[in-house]
């Protein structure tokens, strides 16, 4: 049903996953929720000017028997398709409020940023999560970011427009991730209360061999100030695009390189 109407396909060819790969999945993340399994590795976004920490994305992670990381996509689409992100992303808030509080009395960087799904943009566990960990006087004011892909925001914009602005008022940042992935992204813009652009690493990554990718970052870059955004290069992971994206004006970059 999900692949469309008028055809037929063997059990789990979809997504290459067989029912007892899903079920395997599954009971590994109800697993990991209730044993706290899960990681978070972060990655620094930087700023260009100065070379300075702006905040830390915070990646999900999951060990298996062996010890070894699997991979978000090996995991986190069964948890999308089977209503389990919202558990998930709940997870994510509070560990990401303990992490905030912890470096901020170590008088380190407290600011992090978190990747929401669309399920959660709909879900009251969520929000009052977050809303409980914004409250708490020991999380700095301003230390969660909250970033919304085009696809996810796309799923439903009313939604999603409710929620970033719900985020806005309670002192939260905002980005659109993967900005100029999807077909609606100048709208979405309009649409949501969001103080950063993240362009999508697909333009980044051509940044050294393609015109078109330099035009479209350059454009992106002006939109964002022009709109007062901070515009973020996603994917940086060479000296020499690191130099392009100085040279568009674009405010932070993360990747490899980083």
């Amino acid at each position: 049903k999900d692949a469309g109407r008028d055809r037929a396909v063997v059990a789990g060819s979809p997504d290459g996953r067989s029912p007892a790969d899903r079920r395997h999945w599954i009971e590994r993340i109800r697993d990991a929720l209730e044993a706290d399994a899960f990681e978070l590795h972060a990655q620094p976004i930087v700023m260009v000017a100065t070379n300075q920490i702006l905040r830390h994305e915070l990646l999900l992670r999951l060990r298996d028997s062996e010890g070894e990381l699997s991979e978000p996509g090996a995991f986190l689409p069964v948890a999308e398709r089977f209503g389990l992100m919202p558990a998930v992303d709940a997870w994510v808030v509070r560990q990401a409020a303990g992490l905030a509080e912890a470096r901020h009395l170590g008088g380190e960087l407290a600011q992090v940023a978190i990747n929401l799904s669309a399920a959660s943009m709909i879900d009251d566990g969520v929000l009052a999560e977050i809303e409980a960990a914004v409250a708490d006087p020991a999380v700095p004011s301003g230390a969660l970011q909250f970033e919304i892909t085009e696809t996810e925001a796309i799923v439903n914009i009313e939604a999603a427009s409710r929620f970033a602005a719900r985020l806005a008022e309670l002192g939260c940042g905002v980005a659109i991730d993967d900005f100029g992935s999807g077909y609606g992204a100048f709208y979405y813009l309009k649409n949501l209360a969001v103080d950063t652009i993240k362009i999508d690493g697909e333009f980044i990554a051509g940044l050294r061999t393609s015109e078109a990718d330099l035009h479209t970052v350059r454009a992106i870059v002006e939109l964002a100030h022009g709109l007062g955004m901070t515009a973020i290069a996603e994917r940086v992971e060479d000296d020499e695009t690191l130099a392009i994206v100085r040279e568009l004006g674009v405010d932070a970059v993360q990747g490899a390189l980083l």
